[in-house]
């Protein structure tokens, strides 16, 4: 006789797939042993034991079913790094500054083809939805853009940043000063001036408008050690 168990959900906590039978008892198959667990009518009951000590069902040949495109427990933690990943993107794109020491990789070619490495060891039936191989890309172009040293300078403003924040909404420093912003970048930090801080705040030379005017005015060679700040408000 056949013990026919169907598919119901996954344990929170221990993994373990959660199986319910015609009469509406539910089983739970350890991950390890393989062993099929007896749980009665509630699935979140404490383990009652194995079926193999339950007279009803000791000598019942076990068939699972509904679990066949399950993820595997491998799928299931490069779905976790793929989410970290793309979560790392957003914030490198927006608060983060484009600043490559908040990325999983700390370099952006590195941690897009880690995202693409992930993404296609999926068969496409398991590809996550929440994520696409065109939103990778887009990504790609706006992390490994390089912009041209000219067209930052021309679009560079000395603006008044007293009272922003920046940080963690649970860490932040507040500032005071004036600093460079670009509209589309944010607002301009060196990285050595930031090594040491908790918290990158911008750069706010001492002199003032007066000082970032004449910085303006010699020039850029590059912006290499450079990077861009968003405020919290």
């Amino acid at each position: 006789m056949n013990l026919i168990l169907r598919y119901a959900e996954k344990k929170s906590f221990s993994g373990n797939n959660i199986y319910k039978n015609e009469e509406g008892i539910y089983f739970e198959k350890d991950k390890l042993s393989g062993d099929i667990i007896y749980l009665g009518k509630n699935p979140d009951n404490e383990a009652l034991g194995s079926i193999k000590n339950i007279k009803k069902y000791k000598d019942m040949k076990i068939i699972t079913t509904g679990d066949e495109n399950l993820p595997t427990d491998y799928e299931e933690f490069n779905y976790m790094m793929l989410s970290r990943l793309m979560s790392d993107c957003e914030y490198y794109l927006g608060n983060g500054g484009k600043h490559p020491q908040h990325l999983w990789a700390k370099d952006e070619e590195k941690h897009i083809k880690k995202m693409e490495d992930i993404f296609n060891s999926f068969p496409s039936s398991k590809r996550p939805e929440w994520l696409t191989m065109d939103k990778i890309k887009e990504y790609k172009a706006k992390m490994l853009f390089k912009p041209d040293v000219k067209e930052i300078v021309k679009n560079l403003q000395i603006k008044e940043i007293n009272g922003l924040r920046f940080g963690r909404r649970d860490l932040y420093v507040e500032t005071t000063g004036y600093a460079f912003f670009h509209k589309e970048m944010g607002y301009l930090a060196f990285e050595k001036d930031n090594r040491r801080r908790r918290v990158p705040i911008p750069y706010i030379p001492l002199g003032g408008k007066v000082a970032l005017q004449s910085i303006l005015d010699g020039g850029f060679a590059n912006f290499e050690g450079i990077h861009w700040l968003r405020p919290l408000n």
